[in-house]
């Protein structure tokens, strides 16, 4: 048995897609599948395995399948150093409702992007005409990490109580939706724990976080950690909540912890209970920023710490009921304050998030929870035109970095006018180390390796957890 174990181990292997790929080649570098058929998992394929995906676009609805193991998920990730994308306009994806489903198990999607070119859609979003981009359903385990989630028709990423068990870390998720039914990412859960991981979501037509349901929708055990979401229903003017989480059922457990929250304006705020209430919730360490009423505590019971907020509250005696808190009616006009939270999966890749209460033009960032090596080449983007030019491009030598604040543009929609880029109060920003590591081994410059490019990575490298569990995924594989 254990033999067998290590064998499987060993058999760990990068396979890969291409929007030209076939179903009938090898899975090799030099033979691609189509995307379609990698995620339908190929005997070939196996807990561990990681499939890339190369440059392009690559136009479908496409449902995963894949069945990974605990401690050795199957990737399915961007190839280093080349921008894959999944446009949902299509007919498949519109007739699916949307570009990505999720099933499966202990499945990671990593580092694409995910969006929509249609420019003229049907005036309403709701139906199967508007495609939403990632719908995660009946599965468990599953993570989406560093995604870029945008312009697409309907919601951004659907994360659904069928699902259990897992988690969005380190995604862009921005300008989704027509109307206040889009929301950047909409979920509810039941079973486990689903976790919102230092994300970027801003300007959606409504909600950025929507977990929300009616009195038979669960809201358990959800956990929002490290987001920064901003100026909520900026797309065509709907409105928008920043966060809300509560419904016409009880949230229970929620955790909501060092989340960053900006509104430009009045418009909107932010709302934990909603109407049914949370309870056993914690509510620790966030900034509430609005001109109005910045947080709405509905029906709430548990701590409520650390947290930091401007405008008025619901109830109206918040600051007094909850002392461990600063309250301000006004936004503060001098100093600063400036998180930065690194990725937890892509060494020295990080989030920056700036309040510049004094709006200077630059801002002192130290860099050092980045966890970027010395000498190392990086470069910082705004998330409002991440895919524009960076707006620092440097060499870290352990000093801090002088941050813009002004002069920034601002990413162009696909069926909207551009929103205001935020005044030189607020910005969110994404480290990017330079040099990411591609496949190891690296695949061969030409010519066929078989099934795979490799085989024979080191099982010392997966650890006992991930040896032992190579060996039950086909089990799971079978019952899923």
């Amino acid at each position: 048995m254990i033999c067998l174990v290590l064998a499987l181990a060993a058999a760990a292997s990068d396979f890969y897609v291409s929007p030209s790929g076939s179903a009938g080649n090898t899975g090799s570098i030099s033979s691609p599948w189509d995307l379609q058929t990698a995620l339908n998992q190929p005997a070939a394929v196996r807990p561990g395995d990681t499939i890339w995906l190369r440059g392009g676009t690559y136009r479908g609805g496409y449902r995963s399948n894949l069945v990974g193991a605990a401690g050795a998920p199957i990737v399915v990730r961007q190839y280093p150093g080349e921008r894959a994308v999944l446009d949902g306009n299509n007919a498949a994806a519109k007739s699916a409702g949307r570009v990505l489903s999720v099933y499966g198990a202990y499945t990671w999607f990593w580092g694409f992007e995910v969006m929509s070119s249609e420019i003229n859609p049907p005036v309403s979003s709701y139906g199967p005409n508007n495609p939403e981009g990632i719908t995660i359903y009946d599965s468990h385990h599953i993570k989406l990490i560093n995604l870029v989630v945008h312009d697409m028709v309907g919601q951004g990423i659907a994360f659904w109580s069928e699902n259990s068990d897992s988690e969005i870390e380190g995604c862009l998720v921005y300008y989704n939706g027509l109307n206040g039914w889009d929301h950047g990412i909409y979920l509810q859960n039941r079973i486990g724990v689903k976790r919102l991981v230092d994300n970027l979501i801003f300007k959606q037509a409504s909600h950025g976080i929507h977990a929300y349901g009616s009195t038979v929708a669960y809201l358990d055990n959800i956990q929002l950690e490290g987001n920064t979401v901003f100026n909520s229903g900026h797309l065509g003017g709907a409105g928008g909540r920043n966060i809300l989480l509560g419904g016409g059922r009880i949230a229970t457990n929620p955790v909501v912890k060092s989340n960053y929250t900006y509104f430009s304006g009045f418009d909107n705020n932010s709302n934990i209970g909603y109407s049914a209430g949370a309870v056993n919730a914690q509510v620790d360490g966030n900034y509430f920023i609005a001109g109005n009423v910045a947080l709405r505590l509905i029906n709430f019971s548990g701590t409520f710490t650390g947290n930091f907020l401007t405008g008025e509250t619901d109830p109206a005696d918040l600051a007094s009921k909850y002392p461990s808190n600063t309250v301000l009616a006004a936004r503060p006009t001098s100093g600063s304050a400036v998180f930065v939270r690194p990725n937890a999966h892509e060494a020295g890749r990080a989030h920056i998030t700036v309040y510049n209460w004094a709006r200077t033009a630059t801002v002192s960032v130290n860099l050092a929870p980045a966890g970027l090596a010395n000498g190392a080449p990086f470069e910082i983007r705004d998330s409002q035109d991440y895919f524009g030019a960076p707006v620092v491009s440097s060499t870290y030598t352990g000093n801090p970095v002088v941050l813009p604040m002004t002069g920034s543009s601002t990413a162009v929609p696909v069926r909207f006018a551009a929103p205001a880029h935020t005044s030189s109060e607020f910005g969110a920003f994404v480290v990017i180390p330079l040099g990411a590591p591609g496949p190891s081994p690296a695949p061969p410059v030409s010519g066929s390796a078989g099934v795979g490019s490799s085989r024979g990575r080191s099982c010392g490298l997966l650890g006992l957890e991930a040896v032992l569990a190579l060996a039950i995924g086909f089990f799971l594989r079978k019952k899923l």
